[in-house]
C-alpha cells in the first residue's frame, strides 16, 4: 500500500465531521418552527435542537435552544446566535458544575449585565464583555458581599 495514502486516509478518518441540518416542524425559513442541527464528530453523533422565531433561515426572535450536555438557553436571538436578554442553564457534567446565567448576551457570549446562579448558593452579580467578567462585579457567599473590579475575566481591584 502507498504510505501517502495512508497518510490521507488516517488523517481523513480520524477528523471525520459531518453536518445535518432539518426543520422538523413549522416554518424555519421566516415564522416559528422547530430546527435540529446534527453533527457527526469522530463517529459521535451530537444535537442542537431550536424552537422559536427564525429569520431567513436563521434562529431570530424569542427561542430556546437545548444542547447535546442537557444545557439550554431561552430567550433573545440575533442572526442565529444568541443576543439580547436570556437565560443559560448548564448542566452538570464533567466540564461544568452546573447551575445558570441571566441577564444580557451579544453574538452567542454574556456581554452586559448578569448574574450567575451556582448550585452551591453562590452567585456573582456583575459586568461581562465577550463572554468574560469584565468591569464591577460582586460575589455573593454565604449572605456575605465581596465586590471587585474584572478586565477580561480577571480580578485586577
Amino acid at each position: 500500500m502507498n504510505i501517502k495514502f495512508l497518510v490521507i486516509f488516517l488523517l481523513f478518518f480520524f477528523s471525520f465531521n459531518i453536518s445535518f441540518a432539518k426543520c422538523i416542524n413549522g416554518d424555519c425559513i421566516n415564522g416559528n418552527g422547530t430546527y435540529i442541527f446534527s453533527e457527526i464528530f469522530k463517529f459521535k453523533k451530537e444535537e442542537v435542537k431550536y424552537e422559536g422565531e427564525f429569520k431567513n433561515k436563521k434562529p431570530h426572535g424569542l427561542g430556546v435552544m437545548t444542547f447535546p450536555d442537557g444545557s439550554n438557553y431561552v430567550g433573545e436571538f440575533k442572526d442565529g446566535k444568541q443576543n439580547g436578554k436570556g437565560t443559560l442553564i448548564f448542566s452538570k457534567t464533567l466540564n461544568s458544575t452546573g447551575g445558570k446565567y441571566i441577564g444580557e448576551f451579544k453574538n452567542g457570549k454574556e456581554h452586559g449585565l448578569g448574574k450567575y446562579l451556582y448550585l452551591d448558593g453562590s452567585e456573582f452579580i456583575g459586568e461581562f464583555k465577550d463572554g468574560k467578567r469584565n468591569g464591577r462585579g460582586t460575589w455573593i457567599i454565604n449572605g456575605k458581599r465581596y465586590t471587585d473590579i474584572y478586565k477580561d475575566g480577571e480580578k485586577v481591584k
